[in-house]
């Protein structure tokens, strides 16, 4: 979805978590897909949301500040992208 949606560039984030199989397994995944494609860059994949809203949400608000333009963003769960989502919205 999120290629499709971004015409197969631009600049992503992953927001990452817990080192467990499933999560490791999930951005593996995702980076592997995002790889096919020469046109997006990844500026970040090593930041611990922790799985949660709260997580999301600091995260997210670190990397606005940190970068100028992310095109998409890759959650690892939907509490990290909700939280993730409300950081988006106090720009």
């Amino acid at each position: 979805y999120l290629v499709d949606h971004t015409g197969g560039k631009g600049n992503y984030v992953i927001l990452n978590g817990p080192a467990s199989s499933s999560i490791l397994e999930r951005v593996k995944g995702c980076k592997n897909v995002l790889a096919q494609h020469p046109d997006i860059k990844i500026l970040s994949d090593d930041q611990n949301a922790e799985g949660s809203r709260d997580g999301g949400l600091k995260v997210f608000q670190s990397l606005l500040t940190r970068f100028d333009k992310i095109d998409a963003v890759f959650a690892i769960n939907d509490p990290t992208a909700i939280g993730a989502q409300l950081a988006a919205k106090q720009l």
